[in-house]
């Protein structure tokens, strides 16, 4: 059961500098987990996760990741940081967990 919503599928809260992967996200799972966007940069990342209660937290920032990890940890909730890696002249995504 999610905790975000309380009925259904779980919420992920996806905090993005980049909107395509935003939209990816929500594309990617559809119809297996509700995905909330929202612009990278907030002021009170972790005032807005404990108030959303998502399931999961999606990031593409370090400072995105620095504030999203006191609410993953006190939540036992997943927080994956999607990060660009430069290879070459080509950029890749890496991610952590």
């Amino acid at each position: 059961m999610s905790r975000g919503r309380g009925q259904g599928g779980p919420l992920i809260a996806a905090i993005c500098g980049v909107p395509l992967l935003c939209e990816a996200l929500t594309s990617a799972l559809d119809g297996i987990a509700d995905v909330q966007s929202f612009p990278a940069g907030c002021e009170d990342t972790d005032g807005l996760l404990r108030s959303l209660r998502p399931d999961g937290v999606v990031v593409d920032n370090f400072r995105g990741a620095e504030q999203a990890e006191p609410y993953a940890r006190a939540t036992l909730s997943p927080l994956v940081h999607v990060r660009n890696v430069l290879v070459g002249s080509l950029f890749r995504r890496t991610v952590t967990a």
